[in-house]
């Protein structure tokens, strides 16, 4: 089985099933995202006016976990955060060791998923129906697992890195030239810590 982040399994050598598995998840993704789209109405905010914020991520080991436990605690100490919940991906069958999962931080691997990427499970379930002021995704390419997320998250806001094919998922993106996750933080914070900031979709 090929990755579900990053190149899509498409451009690997697959099996007839493997295809089969991708148009699936692709038809089920676009369906997800046509449900949701027709029921929610965004409400624009910033992390002066947001009580609660979700974060979606990649989980590759542990050391990016620290750096994300990191900017949870920027989050809180900063912004007066009061409540932000981590939802990662680990592209691996078993969480590697070190990955320990700490009050608010739900990491999801391979087993995780159905047979086309949809990520299933309590953690998961419970994700998406919270009602976030404010969903963060901080994946830097595809991962296909974590598009569930966004296109079934029950946030009220989605902010996300601009990708043309993703306008759909998102409330606000960001444009950045250099995609380094640190960057990203700084933009994030540019563009949502002012009240008077309009909103640049």
């Amino acid at each position: 089985m090929g990755n579900y982040c990053g190149i899509w399994i498409k451009f690997a050598p697959m099996k007839a099933f493997d295809k089969f598995r991708i148009k699936a998840g692709e038809y089920y993704l676009k369906k997800a995202m046509k449900t949701n789209l027709e029921k929610r109405k965004p409400l624009f905010t910033t992390f002066d006016a947001a009580m609660t914020v979700g974060i979606l991520a990649r989980v590759e080991d542990e050391q990016k976990l620290l750096l994300l436990k990191g900017y949870i605690k920027q989050l809180k100490e900063e912004h007066g955060i009061r409540k932000v919940v981590l939802l990662g991906y680990h592209d691996k069958k078993e969480l590697s060791k070190g990955l320990q999962q700490p009050l608010d931080v739900y990491i999801l691997s391979r087993k995780n998923l159905n047979w086309y990427a949809r990520p299933m499970g309590i953690d998961y379930k419970n994700f998406v129906h919270q009602e976030f002021d404010m969903l963060l995704d901080l994946t830097r390419i595809d991962c296909v697992p974590l598009n569930f997320a966004i296109a079934e998250s029950k946030a009220r806001f989605k902010i996300g890195l601009y990708k043309e094919h993703k306008k759909a998922l998102y409330d606000f993106m960001i444009i950045l030239k250099n995609e380094d996750i640190h960057e990203l933080f700084k933009e994030i914070n540019k563009y949502l810590s002012s009240k008077n900031q309009a909103p640049v979709v």
